[in-house]
Order: C-alpha cells, then sequence, then structure tokens
C-alpha cells in the first residue's frame, strides 16, 4: 500500500450529478485538489428533477449568476388542486411577501439545464468531470483511502486520497463500501407513470402546478418550457396491464378522465416510463473518511420538489468544511499538535450532526404530504378527496398559513440552531432578534457608497471566507461611529483563525466613502436582524448560514466563540438548549381521531400522531386507558426508539420525547409516561421529556356528581357532507371514551418499577366554559374554575406550568385566531419542558 502521505489528491467525488459537481465547485472555490468521476459517458438527456427551490437558487448564485438558469426555467407561481373536475383550491405564492431574497418564487427547469449551468460554472475553474470512469473497490484505513477506478480504456487505476464522498445515487458505491453505513426505509406500494410531452390547446395555466384527484387515481402536471410539460401520474392497472410502460394513447385516456374538459391533447412523447418511489434517510452521513451526499444519503418523494435541493445544499454543506479540515490537519502536522488534528474531525462530524436531522425532517414531512395524496387503497381515497375539498379552501384561504407552508418548501426555513457547536448567539436574554445562529442568511438591498449602486446582502458574502457584518445602528441610541466599528472590526479579525471579509452597515446618511461600506437607507435590515437601533455584529459562515449574531456591547461573547470556533475539538452538544428539538408524539382526543392536530402551526420539532386504532372496527378496551397505552407503546418505540432514529438529544441509546395530547390525549399520555418508566421492558429506550395536556381535565370528581350535559352533544359540530358512518363511529368513541375515564385509576408513582414522581407537565388551559343551555355543564368543565384543572386533587407536584388560552374546551382548534394560540402554547409548552433541569431529564 501507498505511504500515508502519498495522496492523488485531497477529495475523490464519485458522482457528477447536480450534487457532485455542486460538492466540486465548492472544493474549487476553496482551493481543494479532488477528482470528480461519473460512471456515465455523457451526461443524462432526460429532465429528471424539475423543480429548484428559492433557498437552492440563492446558494447557486455563489458560484454565478444564477439569473443565467432562471431564464432556462419557468417560474411557479402558486398551484391549483381539482378533486373530481372540480376547482378544491387555489394556491397562490405571489402574494406571500417574501422580500428577504433575490429568488421568492421557485424554478422549474429540466435537470439537463441545471447540469449545464453547474457544468460551465466548473469549466470556470479549468475542470471538468472524468467520464466515463467508475469507483469499484473502495477500502478506507486511518490515513486515507485507497480507490480502485475503472478508466474509459478498460484499465484499473489505485489511487489514494484522503476523503471519498458519494454522490452516486440511491445504489451508491461509496455507502456500500462503508461498514457503518445502512440504509432503512421502504419503497411506496404503487407505480406511477412519469411523461414529458407536448400539450396542445390547453387551458392549463403554464405557470402553476396542476394536480388532479378522483376516485381513479393521483395525476399532477408541471409546465416545463414552451409547449412542454411533465405528467406524473398514479399508474391505472387496467390501463396498462402486462405492459411496463403504457403507449401515450393510453395515458391521454387517463389523462382526459381525470382533467376539465379544455385541458388539451398530449403529443410528441420526449420521455414516457414507469417508476416506483422509496423513501429512506442513511443513519450516518460520514463514516471515518467516507461520506455521502443527495440520493446516496437520503432519497423522497417528489411532492414538494426536495431531494436534488436537500443534496445540492449537502453539498455546500460539506464543501466548505473538507476545506477547512484540510487546512487544520496540514497546520497540526507543521505543528506536531494532535489538538488541531482531533478540531479537523470534530468540524466534519458537524456534517452529519447539522444535514441528517435536515434530511429526516424533509422526509418525513413530504412523505406524509406524499402518502396522504397518493393513497392507493380505495376505502380511503374517498375520505381524502373529502377531507381535502373541505380543508384545502380553509387552508389556502390564509397568507400566513400559505406562508408557512412555502417556508418549509422553499428550504428558506432550514436551520441549524443548536445542532452544533459551530452556530452560536450571544446568551439567554442578551439576544432576541428574530435571526438566530444557525439560520440562513437573510437578504436585503443596501446602497454601496463607494459604488454609488444599490446591491444585497447576499451578494456580499461570496467566496471562501468567512463574513463579519457590523451593523451601526440606526435613529440616535447606541449608534456607533466609523472609528468605533472599524475598531471593533480589528479586534474580532485579530481572534480569528480563518480568512474574513469585513462589512459596514449603517443608517442612511451615516456611511462613510470608504470600502465596505453600505448604507442601509431604510433601516430594513437592522429590523430584520434584530437590532434596530443598536449596533451589531453577523458572523457568516461561507455556506451562507450564520455562525454568531448579538448586540456589539457583547462581542465579548463571540471572541470567546471564535477561541474554539474550528480549532478544538467540538464535543457533541451537552443536553438541555443546544440539542436538537424533542420530538412530540399527541395522542388521539375522545373521537378516536388526531383529525385536529393538522391544523395546527409549525411547532418546531418533529411531530407524530397516534389515532386510536379501534376507531373502525368499534372494538372495545377492555382494559381501558392502561390496556390503550400498553398498545401504544410499540407505535412510541418505532417512532422515536433507539431503532426508530426520531429521537432528540440527551445521550444515551434510546430516544427522547414529548408525549402530549388533547383532552382523553392527555390522560394517556399521563398513563404512557408511566408505564415507558416500567422496568419490565428497560429495551424500549424512550425517556420522556416531560407531557403536554391540551385542557386535559382531572378526572376524579366528587362520589355521586354527574354531568348535567353529555359530553358528545357539544364535542362534535357535524356538517351536512358528514357520513353517517363517521357520526356513528366519534359517537361511538366517545361513549367507550367516557367509559374508560370513568374507571381508571390514576397511575402510581412511588414503588421499586417506575420513578418516584411522574415527568413534568405543561396545562394548556381553556379560559372559557362551554356554553351550554340551562343549567349544568359538560365534563370537560368540572374544574373550569380550577387554574390547574383539578390535577392538584392528583398531585400536588404534577404541573409544572400552566399556559391560558382563549376558547372554551371544543373551539380551541375551530377558528384560526384559536388554532395560532393553541400552536403557539403547545410550542411553548415543548420549550419549557426542555428547559426544566437542563438536562431533559426528570428524577
Amino acid at each position: 500500500m501507498a505511504p500515508p502521505t502519498a495522496y492523488d489528491c485531497d477529495v475523490l467525488v464519485v458522482g457528477a450529478g447536480p450534487v457532485g459537481t455542486a460538492l466540486g465547485l465548492e472544493l474549487a472555490l476553496h482551493g481543494v485538489s479532488f477528482r470528480i468521476i461519473d460512471r456515465a459517458e455523457i451526461r443524462n438527456d432526460k429532465s429528471r428533477a424539475l423543480v429548484i427551490q428559492p433557498r437552492t437558487l440563492e446558494l447557486l448564485n455563489r458560484h454565478g449568476a444564477a439569473d443565467a438558469i432562471v431564464r432556462r426555467g419557468r417560474i411557479l407561481r402558486g398551484g391549483s388542486v381539482f378533486i373530481n373536475h372540480q376547482p378544491a383550491a387555489s394556491i397562490d405564492l405571489d402574494d406571500l411577501g417574501t422580500t428577504d431574497t433575490e429568488f421568492p418564487l421557485p424554478l422549474n427547469v429540466s435537470q439537463v439545464e441545471t447540469e449545464r449551468f453547474l457544468d460551465e460554472c466548473l469549466s470556470q475553474y479549468g475542470l471538468s468531470v472524468e467520464r466515463p470512469v467508475s469507483a469499484t473497490n473502495i477500502v478506507q484505513d486511518d490515513s486515507g483511502v485507497t480507490t480502485t477506478l475503472e478508466l474509459p480504456d478498460g484499465k484499473s487505476q489505485t489511487i489514494r486520497s484522503k476523503y471519498v464522498v458519494g454522490c452516486d445515487g440511491a445504489h451508491s458505491v461509496v455507502r456500500h463500501a462503508s461498514k457503518r453505513m445502512a440504509f432503512p426505509g421502504a419503497p411506496y406500494p404503487q407505480d406511477f407513470v412519469l411523461c414529458d410531452a407536448l400539450l396542445c390547446d390547453s387551458n392549463i395555466a403554464q405557470d402553476r402546478l396542476s394536480l388532479y384527484l378522483s376516485d381513479r387515481g393521483v395525476l399532477g402536471i408541471l409546465p416545463m418550457s414552451g409547449e412542454l410539460i411533465r405528467v406524473i401520474a398514479s399508474r391505472s392497472p387496467g390501463a396498462v396491464k402486462g405492459q411496463d410502460v403504457p403507449t401515450i394513447e393510453q395515458l391521454q385516456a387517463y389523462f382526459t378522465s381525470m382533467t376539465p374538459p379544455g385541458s388539451g391533447v398530449l403529443a410528441d412523447p420526449v420521455w414516457l416510463t414507469r417508476f416506483r418511489l422509496h423513501h429512506r434517510c442513511v443513519n450516518q452521513y460520514r463514516d471515518a473518511r467516507l461520506f455521502v451526499a443527495g440520493d446516496a444519503a437520503h432519497i423522497h418523494s417528489p411532492a414538494g420538489g426536495q431531494g436534488m435541493n436537500a443534496g445540492i445544499q449537502d453539498a455546500i454543506n460539506l464543501g466548505w468544511k473538507l476545506a477547512h479540515a484540510l487546512a487544520l490537519q496540514s497546520q497540526a502536522r507543521a505543528a506536531t499538535n494532535p489538538t488541531l488534528a482531533a478540531a479537523a474531525d470534530a468540524l466534519l462530524d458537524t456534517y452529519d450532526l447539522e444535514r441528517r436531522p435536515v434530511g429526516l425532517s424533509l422526509l418525513r414531512g413530504t412523505d406524509r404530504l406524499f402518502a396522504f395524496i397518493s393513497a392507493p387503497n380505495p376505502w380511503t381515497i374517498p375520505f381524502r378527496n373529502f377531507v381535502l375539498r373541505h380543508v384545502m379552501p380553509w387552508a389556502t384561504r390564509s397568507r400566513g398559513r400559505r406562508k408557512r407552508a412555502f417556508h418549509f418548501m422553499s428550504q428558506f426555513g432550514i436551520t441549524y440552531r443548536g445542532r452544533s457547536r459551530i452556530v452560536g448567539e450571544a446568551s439567554s436574554g442578551l439576544w432576541g432578534g428574530g435571526v438566530r445562529g444557525g439560520d440562513r442568511l437573510p437578504d436585503g438591498q443596501v446602497w454601496d457608497v463607494c459604488r454609488t449602486g444599490e446591491t444585497s446582502l447576499q451578494r456580499l458574502c461570496v467566496g471562501k471566507p468567512h463574513h463579519l457584518l457590523l451593523f451601526s445602528g440606526v435613529g440616535e441610541i447606541e449608534v456607533k461611529g466609523a472609528e468605533e466599528l472599524e475598531k471593533a472590526a480589528d479586534r474580532i479579525v485579530k481572534a480569528c483563525k480563518m480568512e474574513v471579509s469585513v462589512h459596514y452597515i449603517t443608517g442612511e446618511g451615516r456611511a462613510v466613502g470608504r470600502e465596505e461600506w453600505y448604507a442601509d437607507q431604510m433601516g430594513d435590515l437592522h429590523a430584520t436582524f434584530g437590532f434596530g437601533r443598536k449596533a451589531g455584529y453577523v458572523l457568516v459562515r461561507p455556506d451562507g448560514y450564520v455562525a454568531h449574531i448579538g448586540p456589539l456591547a457583547k462581542a465579548d461573547q463571540l471572541l470567546s466563540f471564535l477561541g474554539d470556533y474550528l480549532v478544538s475539538p467540538l464535543d457533541p452538544p451537552p443536553p438541555g438548549p443546544g440539542s436538537p428539538p424533542t420530538p412530540l408524539i399527541l395522542i388521539h382526543d375522545g373521537g378516536g381521531t388526531i383529525f385536529s392536530y393538522y391544523f395546527l402551526g409549525d411547532l418546531g420539532r418533529s411531530v407524530y400522531g397516534i389515532a386510536n386504532p379501534h376507531y373502525e372496527s368499534g372494538q372495545r378496551w377492555e382494559g381501558g386507558i392502561p390496556e390503550m397505552a400498553r398498545h401504544y407503546l410499540q407505535f412510541v418505540k418505532e417512532a422515536v426508539g433507539p431503532e426508530g432514529g426520531g429521537g432528540g438529544g440527551g445521550g444515551g441509546g434510546g430516544g427522547d420525547v414529548i408525549l402530549g395530547g388533547w383532552s382523553l390525549g392527555g390522560l394517556i399520555a399521563l398513563e404512557l409516561a408511566r408505564q415507558l418508566e416500567s422496568t419490565e421492558d428497560p429495551a424500549l429506550g424512550v425517556r420522556v421529556v416531560g407531557i403536554v395536556m391540551v385542557d386535559s381535565v382531572c378526572p376524579l370528581v366528587a362520589e355521586g356528581w354527574k354531568p348535567a350535559v353529555p359530553v358528545v352533544q357539544h364535542a362534535v359540530q357535524w356538517s351536512e357532507l358528514t357520513k353517517e358512518e363517521t357520526r356513528e363511529r366519534v359517537t361511538r368513541c366517545f361513549g367507550e371514551a367516557m367509559r374508560m375515564v370513568g374507571e381508571w385509576t390514576l397511575p402510581a408513582w412511588d414503588g421499586v418499577a417506575v420513578r418516584s414522581r411522574p415527568p413534568p407537565v405543561v396545562l394548556l388551559r381553556a379560559v372559557e366554559a362551554v356554553p351550554v343551555e340551562g343549567e349544568g355543564m359538560t365534563r370537560v368543565d368540572i374544574h373550569r374554575s380550577d387554574h390547574q384543572l383539578g390535577w392538584g386533587n392528583y398531585r400536588k407536584d404534577l404541573i409544572t406550568k400552566v399556559i391560558d388560552i382563549p376558547g372554551h374546551h371544543f373551539s380551541i382548534f375551530h377558528t384560526e385566531d384559536n388554532l395560532d394560540t393553541t400552536t403557539e402554547g403547545i410550542k411553548k409548552a415543548c420549550e419549557e419542558l426542555e428547559t426544566i433541569n437542563d438536562s431533559r431529564r426528570w428524577k
């Protein structure tokens, strides 16, 4: 074997699709020695991935004018949903007020054009992809990786590199070469048909996604260039029986059956194929000197156009870290300093810490949406159509809800907050701005004083260095002058151990005529970052994310952060506010469904729901709430246990979890928490951080008390379209719930089998009583006047905090204003539970 110091290159990139080429661009930008290979002789001429999200456009703009690729595609301005030929919803993106970016809307463009753009950018460095070259044997050791390459002439070549990155798709040879990487997941049950063809004589909008749902299946249309469109259809077994791929005539027949009259005629297909989809995510993005990115690390459904975009952002996150790690290793050898070598290794670990949670989050989000939309079960399709017909108009009517959904889909919402020690901010109480350490750098316009022209903040923060933004403040309070800002810059730059470019952002009329001084003429950028009248600083990483932020008066905290940044071993963050958000499991209410939870806004964490599995059958839970909780143990284990992969931080082999639920769901959560803490099955490996009870009333009442008004009379508001069987099921579930609550013995917490006290509970309490005619009250209001809803009768130490929310028990999910406050209440409750004892554990 070659000696450890004999390397052919620092990094070998295997696979040169959009992800591999984007990584090549990052490495080239930072001057890293690398080779990029691909087994295909030429680029694929099929369109494949179509959507480039706004965040990806921002990041690509760092390498070349992204306007060039925008001109080759078509801007998507929204979407339209049809159910059984009738319009169900129109989703507009133009009116969302997305002003902090140069690219406010997604782009539909063929992957052929995306790859051509990336190749053009790479050629500016005098570099190109080696084709057709395959990696056939990859073996890593302590000092490097030995790879056997199959060359175009049929000969083999053995090369030595310090690292290998697999950007080679779902069947990655790099991932297979690892002894530690697994790729858990499964295929979706359906087959799909894809067709790129001309659409003639059509009234379908050419700047929108169109989605058609019916009892026959699902059909989606994406506009491409000119009259060319992409059609994706759930496969119709009758139409294509016995064939691998349908004919264009068969697809046209299905198209006609799914779309309203006047939708047009398909012609001249350039690509017609059948395919299946999978959902998978690798268990670790790094194994020593081997890395995976893009489809080699995570594969998604096409819902939301997330996969390629996430892969490109994997590459951009990893590229600068490889460059800095290699530089640290060089310094370590020169100075014989093992600490620097350990720091390099720890820096590379942050790739997995930051990107794998993103991959999992996108996978779960797209999986839920796709599974619901494309459900093949003939029994669930009518339910899907019913729900969407009534929910979509309500959901899309609100600009706020559309904006939250777009924040996720655009990938503007991706953040690395608390995921590694290379992001941070001024400590709690000192920094409360909207932009935090680990967030995307928002964009905005500034006036270049020297060049007397307008430019954007993100255009300033390009290239390989870190960027230090110093804000002077606006107005008359605590505004810093030029001399003070430059002194602060000198002090900070001297503490940096990496290349830094400094930019000064001042209020209107305060910018001096020097290089890198810019005017925030309206004060908008100061407001965006949370500075306002006060001076502040922002340290920006090479990948366009905030490394550290705070008021300039607390720049000493930045200096302390820089003392360790990139140059000391970065241990995994301790349990507490710096760990990934703890997953939340919400358990069904008395009606047996989790339908209400779908209307909640973003809770800032992974959320799972448990519905009553006996909802349809009506089977009794003979053992009551304890039997139900025992049945739900497996659901919790699958979601957040050691093998489920969804657990939060906190150390150990299992997963942390917050349990919760509305009404009956809160009671079940309490019973479930007690059973999870039993020593009978320690293999579950789940720790309960706390419980969120959403207006769950303590069932302990005075003997002989009977509610005057049946709960179900006020719990459900039937619509004219509600099927009789649905009414019967929900009514039956409520009756069963009342029986179980009446028979339930609240769990004891003393004894050797369980801990000595329950986990902390945050209670969301509706402030109003359910209005009833005449005298009396419903059971849910028996303790309404008690701030703890009667739970002090069970244990004085149970409730840690009470958060009042507007409305009564049955209205807290039923109006937009109440939903917003309920969402915010649950979010605050989870955050409160995470901070208790600063360890996410209860003793």
